[in-house]
């Protein structure tokens, strides 16, 4: 299921300046100040496209400026235009090759543009430079684990805790590893302390709710605890939902999951097992109708697959 893939939009935790922060870097002259300031001011009143064309015709006419290639890169980042993105920070990098932050930004576009081994190549040819940084072996443990390499993935998250024992998306993604393993015990005694460390991190609790209700039915009103704050953070959290959903089958309560159910199946149409889910909900509250829908659209979505 996509949305179990949670470390794919989730984990993976792109970072990129803010709005403000990017009208803080300093350029080489009052113009680029001044274009990457007007532009954030688009940005906040809502005007995407004009800040756009305005950073574009700025970097055409000054090719030469990796400031501006970045507010650039940065811009289509946020629109999730990666391949744009990849563009204009590789332009970027290649004004400025020493730059950390120029490396890591489009380490990140590579990696939501699902281009893990351009990533890991890119942050293997700056390791001598930038091996010291934490951020640097997280970006790389990233790559390496959605490319399913999960052995040298641990190994770049354990030396990104080693530099940075409170990084918590690295212990987060470092728990995924121990999960991906088989260790699901050590995984769920790293979940626990994350939602203790980060009590308002929806993802964290939506997986330590997986966890809870992959281990055994012993584990259900812990589940449902923590799949409930999950929700209640991000009400739109998918996996959130369907596994409070699981739990709720689970447990017997099928008119409780039926609502989750039906909002995920909104949420996320093409996703086969929450109408699975929903169609099994329905068949145990005698809604024989509404079942039999359900099987329909599963038999069309399976027939749509490769």
């Amino acid at each position: 299921m996509k949305f179990h893939r949670v470390w794919l939009s989730v984990c993976l935790l792109a970072v990129t300046l803010s709005a403000r922060a990017r009208a803080e870097v300093p350029g080489k002259d009052a113009t680029e100040k001044e274009t990457i300031a007007q532009a954030n001011a688009l940005v906040r009143s809502g005007n995407i496209q004009q800040a756009e064309s305005l950073l574009q015709s700025a970097s055409q006419a000054n090719p030469g400026s990796a400031f501006l290639h970045e507010a650039l890169g940065e811009l289509f980042f946020e629109q999730r235009k990666f391949e744009d993105s990849v563009r204009e920070l590789t332009l970027a990098l290649q004004i400025d090759p020493d730059s950390r932050q120029y490396t890591t930004l489009l380490a990140t576009a590579l990696i939501n543009w699902t281009h893990f081994g351009v990533a890991v190549d890119l942050l293997h040819a700056a390791q001598t430079r930038f091996g010291e940084y934490p951020e640097f072996h997280y970006y790389l443990g990233v790559a390496y684990f959605n490319m399913n390499r999960i052995d040298e993935a641990q190994s770049e998250l354990e030396q990104t805790l080693r530099l940075a024992p409170n990084f918590d998306r690295a212990q987060f993604l470092l728990a995924n590893c121990r999960s991906s393993q088989g260790k699901d015990d050590q995984a769920l005694v790293m979940y626990r302390t994350l939602v203790k460390q980060r009590p308002s991190n929806a993802i964290y609790w939506a997986t330590l709710a997986k966890t809870l209700q992959k281990l055994g039915d012993q584990n259900n009103a812990e589940a449902l605890r923590a799949g409930k704050r999950a929700i209640a953070l991000a009400p739109n959290n998918t996996l959130a939902l369907f596994t409070t959903a699981t739990v709720f089958s689970q447990m017997g309560s099928f008119a409780a999951a039926q609502p989750l159910l039906e909002k995920l199946t909104t949420l996320d149409p093409t996703a086969i097992a929450p109408h699975v889910l929903l169609a099994r909900v329905y068949t145990r509250l005698n809604k024989r109708e509404l079942a039999r829908k359900q099987t329909e659209i599963i038999d069309k979505l399976q027939a749509q697959q490769p």
